[in-house]
C-alpha cells in the first residue's frame, strides 16, 4: 500500500507506463477500468528486482484468453501468497494486482493510496483489499489509515477490507494451494479433460475419495483435474492435511 499524509490533491492524470489515477470519488471508474487493466501482464516500464515476486494468474489467463502469460508483479511474497487463495477461491472470478492510484484530499484525510488488490467476486460487487502482516496492520498507525480508507470507500459504496499473514498463511492448506498451483499450467482444453476425469473416479467412488483412492488415473490427471476442481468449485476439500495420498476431495 502507498499511503501518505493529508494535502490538497493535484488535477487527476492518467499515467502512461503501468498505473492510472482516480480521484477516490471516481473508484467505480477506477474499477471499471482495472478490470481488464495491462496490470493482468507484466507493466511497462516496472522491473523486477530482488524484492519483487512474480505470479501468474491462471484465473486472468483463462479469462483474457490463454495465448498469453498474464503476470503480476508484487511487492513481496505475502501479497503473492494472497494471489494463490483468491485463485483456489471459486467465489472469486478474477483480481488486479496495485491496479492504480487512488487520490484523496484535505475532506478525505488522505493524499494518495494504491490498492495491493481489487477483487472481482463472481456475483458481489468488487472490493479493494489491502495486504499487511498481522504486527504491521495492528500498529496504531494504520489502523488510523485503514479505518480512514475504509470510511473514504464507504461513502462511494465500495468495500475495503485489510487481509494480514494471520488470515492467508493457514496450514496446511496454503503449502497446497502452492503445490497444486503448478498444475493448472496446461492447455485448458487438457486441464478440462483431467477435471472431468477426476469428476467421474469420484462420482464411480461414491462422492468422496481419498487421492490414492483414485488409483485408476495417472499422478499428472488426478493432480492437475484435482486442482482444477478446487478452482472451479466442483470439488471440495477441508484441508485438514496437507496434500498427498491421504488427502480427501468431495464431489460437488
Amino acid at each position: 500500500m502507498t499511503f501518505s499524509s493529508a494535502k490538497r490533491t493535484r488535477a487527476p492524470k492518467r499515467n502512461t507506463h503501468s498505473q492510472s489515477v482516480f480521484p477516490v470519488e471516481d473508484i467505480h471508474k477506477a474499477i471499471e477500468a482495472a478490470r481488464h487493466s495491462p496490470q493482468y501482464r507484466i507493466p511497462h516500464g516496472r522491473q523486477g528486482g530482488p524484492a519483487k515476486v512474480l505470479h501468474a494468474s491462471q484465473k486472468a489467463r483463462k479469462m483474457l484468453g490463454d495465448e498469453k502469460d498474464y503476470l503480476n508483479i508484487l511487492e513481496g511474497r505475502l501479497e503473492a501468497d494472497y494471489c494463490l487463495t483468491l485463485e483456489f477461491d471459486p467465489e472469486v472470478e478474477v483480481y488486479v494486482c496495485q491496479p492504480c492510484k487512488l487520490l484523496g484530499g484535505l475532506e478525505y484525510g488522505f493524499t494518495t493510496f494504491t490498492p495491493d488488490h481489487i477483487v472481482f467476486p463472481q456475483s458481489a460487487p468488487a472490493y479493494v483489499v489491502d495486504c499487511k502482516p498481522k504486527q504491521v496492520a495492528e500498529a496504531k498507525i494504520h489502523r488510523e489509515r485503514h479505518a480512514i480508507l475504509r470510511q473514504a470507500l464507504a461513502a462511494q459504496g465500495v468495500e475495503f477490507r485489510v487481509v494480514t499473514d494471520e488470515d492467508i498463511r493457514v496450514q496446511p492448506r496454503m503449502d497446497t494451494y502452492s503445490f497444486l498451483y503448478g498444475f493448472l499450467a496446461a492447455a485448458e482444453d487438457y486441464l478440462a479433460e483431467t477435471q472431468l476425469a477426476v469428476e467421474r473416479e469420484l462420482q464411480r467412488l461414491g462422492g468422496t475419495a481419498q487421492i490414492k483412492d483414485l488409483r485408476h488415473l495417472n499422478q499428472d490427471v488426478a493432480r492437475r483435474g484435482t486442482a482444477c476442481g478446487l478452482v472451479s468449485g466442483s470439488i471440495l476439500a477441508d484441508y485438514s492435511a496437507p496434500f498427498g495420498p491421504n488427502f480427501e476431495i468431495t464431489l460437488v
